[in-house]
């Protein structure tokens, strides 16, 4: 393990990591408002995942600082990390986070978080690399899209999720990009040409009637803890979340039907 300290895998945006965390968020059964202790997150997961949680001397674990494998599944951490655990301290907090993450996205070679940062290889995209998906989720799963909302200030989300001022920071202003209006892009334009052609076809009853499948193929998904059924539920897949009202939408929470599934927009560029 210790010749790589990074490994590549599928490319995610950082929209589909933020919306991967809340999923796994979701999972582990915490409320968009909630901020639970590092101790909460691993008897969560070991609750509903079955992790064995595995702490091993400093010296044995060298530079990690704690380590994921998926068979079987295990998180190990050194014997000072745990202690740290124990303690709920900001960057014991982040690797627990970290190493959910890796838990649930990443099988395969075990993954580590190194005590003084992951050297990443030059041939390992950003989007592709295991390292950074596990921190921008691992950070999402700390700091949720409402609680990150809801801070006026870097320094107020790293008080109320008692993060690092670099987490904090880094969150609060990725949050503050996404939020800033953008001019129109052709994409948009051609989404709402697309709404334009399905007013259209409503009035021939082929709107009517996708919507009444789409509604039965609605009631068979995963309801999401803390949310209305109505409105959120998971796609077919499990693990990304969908919204009633993004029917045929290209957006964060978007979903098309797919050979009667409920089919994640964030997914489609797979296909």
């Amino acid at each position: 393990m210790d010749e790589f300290d990074d490994y590549p895998v599928d490319p995610r945006s950082d929209e589909e990591l933020e919306s991967i965390a809340e999923g796994i968020r979701n999972d582990l059964g915490f409320s968009d408002d909630a901020v639970p202790t590092a101790v909460q997150l691993l008897a969560a997961l070991q609750a509903k995942r079955g992790v064995e949680i595995i702490v091993k001397p400093d010296d044995e674990m060298g530079r990690k600082d704690a380590y994921t494998t998926s068979d079987p599944p295990r998180i190990f951490f050194s014997e000072s990390t745990f202690t740290r655990i124990g303690r709920d301290e900001p960057r014991a907090r982040m690797t627990v986070a970290h190493e959910i993450f890796h838990h649930y996205v990443h099988p395969g070679a075990p993954k580590a978080r190194m005590a003084h940062r992951n050297t990443t290889a030059s041939f390992i995209r950003p989007a592709q690399s295991a390292e950074r998906q596990a921190r921008v989720g691992g950070a999402v799963i700390l700091m949720s899209r409402q609680l990150a909302a809801k801070a006026s200030s870097a320094a107020e989300l790293q008080a109320s999720c008692r993060v690092s001022e670099q987490a904090a920071r880094i969150r609060f202003e990725r949050l503050q990009r996404k939020t800033r209006r953008r001019p129109e892009l052709a994409f948009v334009r051609e989404h709402i040409d697309r709404l334009r052609s399905i007013a259209a076809e409503s009035a021939n009853g082929v709107v009517a009637h996708k919507i009444q499948r789409a509604r039965a193929l609605w009631e068979t998904l995963k309801p999401i803890q803390g949310r209305d059924p109505n409105a959120y539920r998971m796609c077919s897949q499990g693990l990304y979340m969908i919204a009633w009202v993004e029917l045929d939408k290209m957006t964060q929470c978007g979903w098309f039907i797919r050979n009667g599934k409920a089919v994640a927009s964030i997914t489609l560029d797979r296909e």
